[in-house]
């Protein structure tokens, strides 16, 4: 892919809290593939664009479940999403 003007602005994360973290346009991207809130059992309460950039945190990083700074989901929201969209 060639850098120009205009991709080097779509993907930009200068204004990224975390290098991991995504732009709008890239979570729309995947935001197609995600469910949308369950018809049974419990609402959701946490926000699904925080839980995907919770586990690209991990990811990128390498870092331990345990050590996913608390401006994330907890841990065990983001690691039980991660688990079941990763055997998809």
């Amino acid at each position: 892919m060639a850098w120009t003007p205009f991709t080097r602005c779509d993907h930009d994360s200068t204004s990224l809290r975390y290098k991991s973290g995504m732009s709008n346009r890239e979570f729309a991207q995947i935001a197609r593939h995600l469910s949308d809130q369950p018809k049974r059992g419990r609402k959701r309460r946490v926000c699904l664009r925080s839980v995907i950039s919770g586990i690209f945190y991990v990811l990128q990083n390498g870092c331990a479940w345990a050590n996913l700074p608390k401006d994330f989901p907890p841990k065990s929201t983001v690691h039980h999403s991660g688990r079941v969209r990763a055997s998809c």
